[in-house]
């Protein structure tokens, strides 16, 4: 299925934008006069040569957690990263929807990223790739924030972080996608970067964000699987010698803590690193644990 439909209303990218934004279409064109225009537009009319520049385009791939099974979204056009002199990468986000491209994700649906891949010859440029879905991410069909990242010189990549919200927790995941001349490569997948239950049990957040002690009412219901709250940030590091930098994740947070002889609670701090290296063909954890506790 490959048809094109009148734009709709919103197609969601990034959660923190409110339901019908959109963010403009990024990748100018390249300004040395040599190179042909690589603009947003330019590269999807090449890919989808009926396409008229405003509309949603509507595509069928493999469903959100059931890979065996097909799905139909609706994808707009995004942007455009060079990964080289003569190869471009357009980008397509997509929801789920009917097969007239009206949305109708559900909540447990997220968001879909697609990748063509281009080649200059002959001062044209060619499409060589077609990835209809690369991955999914995030939830109720919005993928999360997507942002071009530099694993190493020589080595674009695209960091897509999307989470989702639901039965009183809150967690967010990071997934690299390799923006490589044969096509798109998912390098580290779910990786979770934050986990909270601040919405399952009254009186969890504030004993952990603000010291104040909970009854013993509510104390009684606080479990170290039921209240906690942790955060990260990370970012590449770049090593001697490798052409790929490693992957820092940095924890913070805090949880409920029991004492194993008295069963006395308390809060804990959590904080620790966790490092991701790049092996035979994509990140593989090389130190450190994962501090967002698992929902």
């Amino acid at each position: 299925m490959n048809r094109l439909l009148v734009a709709l209303a919103c197609v969601p990218l990034v959660a923190a934008l409110s339901a019908c934004q959109r963010p403009a279409p990024t990748g100018a064109p390249a300004t040395d006069a040599s190179v042909p225009d690589d603009s947003v537009k330019t590269l999807t009319r090449v890919a989808f040569p009926e396409w008229k520049g405003a509309e949603a385009i509507v595509l069928e791939v493999p469903a959100y957690s059931q890979p065996n099974e097909r799905t139909v979204i609706a994808a707009t056009p995004t942007m455009v990263v060079k990964i080289d002199a003569t190869h471009r990468a357009l980008l397509l986000v997509g929801t789920p929807s009917d097969d007239a491209g009206h949305e109708n994700a559900s909540h447990a649906e997220g968001g879909n990223l697609g990748a063509y891949g281009f080649e200059l010859r002959s001062g044209h440029w060619v499409k060589t790739s077609t990835q209809d879905s690369v991955l999914w991410s995030g939830s109720s069909g919005a993928l999360g924030s997507v942002k071009q990242v530099d694993l190493g010189p020589g080595h674009p990549a695209l960091a897509v972080e999307g989470g989702w919200t639901g039965q009183g927790y809150d967690v967010g995941g990071l997934q690299l996608v390799a923006l490589e001349p044969a096509g798109a490569r998912v390098v580290l997948a779910d990786l979770r970067l934050r986990s909270d239950s601040l919405g399952l049990v009254d009186g969890c957040g504030e004993w952990l964000n603000k010291n104040v002690a909970p009854s013993a009412q509510v104390l009684a219901d606080l479990t170290p699987e039921n209240c906690f709250d942790v955060d990260s940030e990370w970012h590449v590091e770049p090593r001697a010698g490798a052409e790929r930098g490693d992957i820092v994740i940095t924890f913070d947070g805090h949880r409920l803590a029991v004492d194993a002889q008295t069963q006395a609670k308390s809060v804990q701090a959590v904080k620790g690193t966790l490092v991701y290296r790049y092996g035979v063909s994509g990140y593989e954890k090389a130190s450190g644990e994962n501090l967002a506790p698992e929902v």
